[in-house]
């Protein structure tokens, strides 16, 4: 079985249909760079789960003289109601959930506010004594939070409990549901490719149909007769999906280059080189999906 005349077989069919060829090319382009957004995101998400997880605290607010009645009845925490709640944070029952914890009094709590707003109109208006006491917890694994909440929940001298990785919950969805629709597209776009991959071959085998019936009249096996149409669909189809690949490689470095200059220090991003082993796969998976729709289109012309 000659390579060259394979080849040769390949092309003559490419450029016997090039407006269906490039029509391939674009649906495959955009379809395996919606696939591979949709990764991506997923792959951010990951990352982001586990910068934002490892950064979330679980705080629990200390009654003050500030506070509402119907929060703190018995008004402001007392020195020996703190010394509870840190016994509890380091009984049996909390300590293996807890990695670490620190206690702020009111002016940790303000020297922080000033940290984070400078000082201000708003800052002036604010005094330590204002501000409420609080533990900041770090968890072993933040989805035990509600361990937290039900075992400091009800000590006296705790007005509320934040936790700090429930916000991001909504944020982790957003960007789910947004890989999820680009999934979505790109299962759709595929479809369409695989629909013109099948059109295309069909129409260049109806081509050269008096061809094949020679072939098959000298003995050519079906195997030969196939693997040229089959080379034409995952050539093809592999050019679009590689293209995807480049151009999803330069739009993720343009977006961590764009969130560099804005100083997103809250995000961590997947760079560019996570871009390769997941295009790999897009031409990987658009070489399987032509052989499929190349090798379906091509069976009614090898019946004898």
């Amino acid at each position: 079985m000659k390579i060259g005349f394979l080849l040769g077989e390949a092309w003559a069919g490419i450029r016997s249909n090039l407006a269906m060829v490039f029509a391939i090319i674009i649906v495959s382009l955009v379809s395996f760079s919606f696939a591979s957004i949709a990764a991506l995101m997923q792959l951010q998400v990951s990352e982001m789960r586990g910068f934002w997880f490892d950064q979330s605290r679980v705080q629990v607010f200390l009654c003050a003289e500030t506070s509402a009645q119907e929060l703190c009845p018995q008004g402001a925490i007392t020195v020996d109601q703190v010394t509870s709640i840190e016994l509890q944070l380091n009984s049996p029952a909390l300590a293996p959930y807890v990695e670490s914890y620190e206690f702020f009094d009111s002016e940790a709590v303000y020297q922080q506010l000033l940290g984070q707003l400078g000082p201000s109109d708003i800052t002036s208006y604010i005094f330590p004594q204002q501000l409420n006491q609080m533990f900041s917890i770090k968890l072993e694994n933040p989805a035990d939070s509600d361990l937290v909440l039900e075992a400091l929940g009800g000590f006296s001298g705790v007005e509320v409990i934040s936790d700090q990785s429930r916000y991001f919950d909504q944020i982790f969805a957003f960007f789910d549901f947004g890989s999820l629709l680009a999934a979505a597209v790109a299962a759709v776009m595929m479809l369409t490719a695989a629909l013109l991959i099948f059109t295309t071959i069909r129409l260049s085998a109806l081509a050269r149909a008096r061809e094949i019936s020679i072939m098959r009249l000298v003995g050519a096996s079906a195997t030969m007769i196939q693997i040229p149409f089959l080379l034409e669909g995952v050539l093809v189809t592999s050019i679009g999906a590689a293209l995807g690949g480049v151009a999803t490689y330069f739009a993720v470095g343009y977006l961590v280059d764009a969130a560099t200059e804005a100083n997103l220090s809250l995000f961590v991003f997947v760079d560019q080189a996570a871009v390769w082993p997941i295009a790999l796969t897009m031409v990987g998976l658009a070489a399987v999906i032509a052989t499929v729709a190349s090798g379906a289109s091509i069976q009614k012309f090898l019946r004898v």
